[in-house]
């Protein structure tokens, strides 16, 4: 019962976008997409409303210590590492 939206390719802004448009509850991405994200001007990413995450879930290579903070700061205490939980 879940909805599910995907792009072809993926851009910070336009996912910030479709978060704020879909009330997005979860975001998945690896490490390079968050930190492309967190890398916007603050002003840009203040144009979006993503208080409706509840999750980011980053996998796929490791997290470091300086994104973790980066991303926590800019969305919430929303972030769980999985990389290496197998």
């Amino acid at each position: 019962g879940n909805k599910v939206v995907t792009t072809r390719r993926f851009k910070p802004e336009v996912t910030l976008q479709l978060i704020a448009d879909h009330k997005a509850d979860m975001l998945v991405a690896v490490p390079t997409m968050l930190h492309r994200m967190v890398e916007l001007p603050p002003d840009v990413i203040a144009k979006y409303d993503t208080s409706s995450l509840k999750v980011i879930l980053i996998a796929g290579s490791a997290l470091s210590p300086e994104l973790s903070t980066r991303a926590q700061d800019t969305f919430g205490d929303v972030l769980y590492n999985m990389y290496g939980s197998t």
